[in-house]
């Protein structure tokens, strides 16, 4: 008889990741640009897209470029002073480096203060004040900053350059004029709600659009975001998922109590099987 090819459009059930495995989409390959960005992430390649001030402080950050390994991202809640051209150290630094075989975009990488976090301690105590605080992603390369995104909450940027001398304020550095949010308004705890697949550069125009975060009362990050964003390489309009909610009563479906992977992903498998 003849051989024929079966098509098996779904994978076998994904197993859980480690508890301390950042989110990633499952069908992306890994490290598209293996020459890239070790050392040059630009504004907006990173954005933060949650954040809990009170009660268990925490923050996801969203990689919306692929990251080859060994690249290592720096999140402090120290304030910077654009005057001096440096940080105030009297807070912390955490540090995230990225493991062998890289990272797709799309992947969610998470700090969380008092539990299973991607980032470890660097220096100081980064805890995040519900009085009002920033958060700064960043690289450090042969001594020089290369800021990539910023969210100052419920305090607005210090627009006085020599003088953010309060552990509650930063100035913006100018490297993040575009790539910030700012929220001014009460709320510890704030999360995107908006659509997790699109470009990069429409995600990042919802993602930097307020109207598109909501206040999240405390709500774990890491289920919020069990399933990772798709950044889709091919430019369109709008992009194609309906958006998430910050609201969630059960737990998704598709992801693990601790550290939730996202549904599988279609695929075709061209395995040949003889039928008698």
């Amino acid at each position: 008889s003849l051989p024929t090819v079966e098509a098996s459009l779904w994978p076998s059930a994904a197993s859980e990741a480690p508890s301390v495995s950042p989110v990633v989409p499952e069908s992306a390959p890994p490290s598209s640009n293996p020459t890239e960005f070790l050392c040059t992430l630009s504004p907006g390649d990173l954005v933060i897209v949650g954040f809990n001030y009170g009660g268990t402080e925490e923050f996801a950050v969203l990689s919306l470029v692929s990251l080859v390994e060994g690249t290592e991202i720096l999140a402090t809640d120290n304030g910077f002073v654009n005057g001096t051209d440096s940080f105030r150290a009297s807070e912390g630094i955490v540090s995230y480096t990225v493991p062998a075989g890289g990272l797709p975009e799309g992947t969610v990488i998470f700090y969380n203060q008092g539990g299973n976090s991607n980032f470890t301690a660097l220096t100081g105590n980064l805890a995040l004040s519900n009085s009002g605080d920033q958060i700064l992603v960043y690289q450090e390369c042969n001594g020089v900053v290369n800021f990539v995104y910023g969210v100052s909450n419920e305090r607005s940027w210090n627009d006085d350059d020599d003088d953010a001398n309060s552990s509650n304020e930063s100035n913006l550095p100018s490297a993040l004029a575009v790539f910030n949010l700012e929220f001014t308004a009460t709320g510890n705890d704030r999360t995107y709600t908006g659509p997790t697949e699109g470009t990069k550069a429409g995600l990042q125009g919802l993602i930097n659009d307020e109207s598109n975060w909501e206040v999240s009362e405390g709500l774990p990050l890491e289920p919020i975001f069990g399933g990772a964003f798709v950044v889709d390489d091919v430019e369109s309009d709008a992009p194609s998922t309906a958006p998430t909610t910050a609201d969630t009563t059960a737990a998704p479906t598709n992801v693990a109590s601790v550290a939730p992977t996202s549904a599988p992903t279609p695929v075709v498998s061209l395995t040949p099987t003889l039928i008698s």
